[in-house]
């Protein structure tokens, strides 16, 4: 048994309060009579109409109290319908993510960004994907967002041993193995990226989207100034940055172009993210998109049973009220 509002269960405390108050009065009364000398008319007086008007009273308190805090017991088996959208998360996990030039750094940025997206979300299957030279989808859609939380703050640029930034299969990856089969409604993917070095299979990723009414939306991660990439050893310190073959430290950009052109081809838009993280514009065209119909296959839940303690204190108030 649970409750619903088992706050009010703490009224009861009232009823031996008031017990004790009626049990007062008949001493005191008891006393007076015998005072007067008049106990043969107080006789059996525990067993009158005025003893049980008042027990009628109290138990009929004492179980409409109960029916106010909706007692729960019994289960059932229900299906229900919601309405939302089904959205994948896809992250760059590539080293040059672990730049600095947006604080902390751009994975970093990127986490907080999807936190506050979680926030404004409601009803909505998310999921998380990571990518750098393969793609992982390391949640599936999901409404429990504290999952989603925790695996997000999971991710590192570890979590892919293949480096590279293979754009285009992973969203072939997310389009084919992460949302439903023979899913006829619209799909979202929102790609977190510095934007570099994507290769040349992005057009076959965002045709394979386009064929799945999947959307696109792009959110760039970085500066057009760039920043080295950090090199760290196994306890994660930074030792150094990475340098190319003449030895001259390498300066990761952020490169939108391609980004851009990923959203714009299925209709999606690009965002690019700045130190204040104003994520606003991305959520305002998230909330745009259209909510499809998710029916649940079954849930459990316990059966509302506030009427049998109301119809008992009812009966008992109508004792109260006749005697």
């Amino acid at each position: 048994m649970s409750f619903g509002r088992i706050e009010y269960l703490y009224l009861l405390l009232l009823i031996p309060f008031f017990a004790v108050v009626f049990l007062i009065q008949y001493k005191l009364k008891e006393r007076f009579l015998s005072m007067k000398k008049l106990q043969r008319s107080f006789v059996s007086y525990s067993l009158d109409r005025r003893f049980f008007k008042r027990l009628f009273l109290l138990v009929s308190l004492s179980f409409l109290i109960i029916s106010l805090s909706a007692p729960k017991f019994g289960v059932a088996m229900e299906k229900g319908v919601r309405r939302g959208r089904e959205i994948y998360f896809l992250i760059d996990v590539s080293n040059s993510m672990n730049a600095t030039d947006i604080k902390p750094s751009r994975l970093e940025a990127t986490k907080q960004v999807i936190y506050k997206l979680l926030e404004k979300m409601s009803g909505d299957l998310v999921g998380v994907a990571v990518f750098a030279g393969r793609c992982e989808i390391i949640c599936p859609l999901t409404d429990d967002y504290d999952a989603v939380s925790m695996f997000v703050d999971s991710v590192d640029t570890d979590i892919i041993s293949m480096q590279g930034t293979d754009l285009g299969g992973a969203i072939k990856k997310v389009v084919k193995e992460g949302f439903p089969e023979n899913d006829k409604g619209f799909k979202t993917i929102i790609v977190f990226s510095d934007g570099e070095d994507f290769g040349n299979s992005v057009e076959n990723g965002v045709k394979v989207a386009k064929e799945n009414n999947v959307i696109l939306f792009s959110v760039g991660i970085g500066s057009k100034d760039g920043a080295p990439i950090p090199v760290k050893d196994l306890n994660g310190r930074v030792i150094g940055f990475k340098k190319d073959r003449d030895g001259r430290i390498v300066v990761t950009k952020l490169n939108p172009s391609v980004l851009i052109k990923v959203a714009k081809d299925t209709g999606g838009a690009s965002f690019i993210v700045r130190s204040n993280l104003d994520i606003d514009p991305l959520i305002k065209n998230i909330q745009k998109l259209q909510r499809k119909k998710f029916e649940e296959k079954g849930f459990v839940r316990l059966k509302d049973r506030y009427y049998i303690p109301l119809s008992i204190g009812v009966l008992f108030l109508i004792g109260f009220l006749v005697l």
